[in-house]
């Protein structure tokens, strides 16, 4: 889907939307193909995502949901494992969308109970994901140290260059739930680490760059000063928000959103 990947997702929804409906006018092909079906409804829920729309949202998710459930009998082994990224990546985001964290860790033992039944069906990309969002929902929720156990578990995947983009918003998730931990002697280390992880990347972004400038100033400086460092970094990123080439990095990483809480 070429439109979800320059981040056009009005008219990717639309597409995709058109997609599900001659499946729909179509009953029979549903049966042939369910797996394509299911993508399009991936493909709606991601659009409606990123485009804050809850009513659509809620409304493909629990589609996606009745359809998963009256099949799933009939699904061959491949595409169990497809409903299960799709509604489960659906129901994650579902509460990210709604910024309701602490309500979204009740799904969560669910999601890794799957994980650990398709384990050895499943590419690492796949686990990548599902850990670093579960590692997100823990770190809004408060518990940054759950957060840092899945981060961990993602630092030490082998993946080489494999969606070296989400490693790297890990490393600034890293340093976030290190800095709420209040691993402050810790901290300079990290920063280390995360910089020279991105030194290596094929490509970096402007919103990396302030976040390592601001983890370097910030645990430099007293408390009682940090509060005017949180409230400028903001203002640069709000700044930076509509910045087209910067519009992937804001939807990998809500750090607005970590950063308003402490303000």
């Amino acid at each position: 889907m070429v439109l979800l990947y320059i981040l056009d997702f009005k008219n990717c929804l639309l597409n995709a939307e058109n997609w599900v409906h001659l499946f729909n006018q179509s009953p029979e092909l549903i049966d042939e193909d369910p797996d394509l079906y299911m993508r399009g409804y991936h493909y709606m829920l991601t659009c409606t995502f990123n485009l804050q729309d809850n009513e659509k949202y809620n409304k493909y998710l629990e589609e996606l949901e009745d359809f998963r459930t009256s099949k799933y009998s009939q699904f061959n082994n491949n595409s169990q494992i497809i409903s299960f990224l799709y509604v489960h990546y659906g129901r994650l985001n579902k509460y990210f969308l709604n910024k309701n964290y602490t309500e979204g860790l009740k799904v969560i033992p669910g999601t890794l109970k799957r994980i650990q039944r398709y384990k050895l069906k499943l590419d690492a990309h796949r686990i990548l994901v599902f850990y670093f969002k579960i590692a997100w929902m823990h770190l809004m929720a408060g518990d940054h140290s759950t957060a840092i156990k899945y981060l961990n578990l993602i630092i030490n995947m082998e993946m080489g260059s494999l969606r070296e983009d989400i490693q790297g918003y890990t490393q600034l998730m890293f340093l976030m739930a290190h800095y709420d931990a209040g691993n402050y002697e810790l901290m300079p280390y990290l920063i280390n680490g995360a910089k020279q992880f991105f030194d290596k990347m094929h490509e970096t972004n402007k919103l990396q760059t302030l976040t390592i400038k601001f983890f370097k100033k910030i645990v430099s400086v007293p408390l009682g000063e940090r509060k005017t460092i949180i409230t400028y970094f903001y203002d640069s990123l709000t700044a930076l928000e509509p910045d087209t080439f910067e519009k992937r990095s804001f939807i990998y990483l809500d750090i607005k959103s970590w950063l308003k809480k402490k303000m």
